[in-house]
């Protein structure tokens, strides 16, 4: 009998289930089985999986003092509701926020002027002076044609 998987295939359900092919669902777990005899590729692949879940698996202790030294970072910033308000003063007084405080600033005063000074009429020789500006390039030409 001839096994229906893929070598591409049985990768992916390596990925997702791992290299314990007896965890698998059926009818993925028959597939792999049988693909796993027929083809030496596939075999590699499950060798790879299982380094990998070995590694994964295996215990690796943390450097002498880092437990100590990340409890205590923890335990000194519980309830430090002073810190919190500190290190959020700290995050607005960043160099990025005084160019962007200042813009918004202008930008808010350019429109408030300009929400303020939009109600006057403009005149005839406002309107003439300002289409002139839209057609000439210096302002002398403007002068010289008013």
């Amino acid at each position: 009998m001839r096994a229906e998987m893929t070598i591409d295939e049985f990768q992916k359900n390596l990925d997702r289930w791992g290299s314990t092919l007896q965890a698998w669902p059926e009818p993925a777990r028959s597939q792999g089985l049988l693909l796993l005899d027929e083809s030496e590729k596939a075999r590699q692949q499950h060798q790879h999986a299982q380094d990998i879940d070995g590694l994964l698996a295996a215990d690796h202790p943390a450097p002498p003092g880092m437990q100590q030294q990340i409890l205590s970072q923890l335990t000194s910033r519980q309830g430090s509701e002073d810190d919190l308000w500190q290190r959020l003063a700290d995050w607005f007084a960043a160099p990025i926020w005084k160019p962007t405080l200042a813009a918004a600033c202008i930008l808010a005063l350019s429109f408030t002027a300009g929400f303020l000074g939009g109600s006057q009429d403009l005149t005839n020789s406002d309107l003439e002076a300002a289409s002139m500006l839209a057609f000439f390039d210096n302002y002398q030409e403007i002068e010289n044609a008013l």
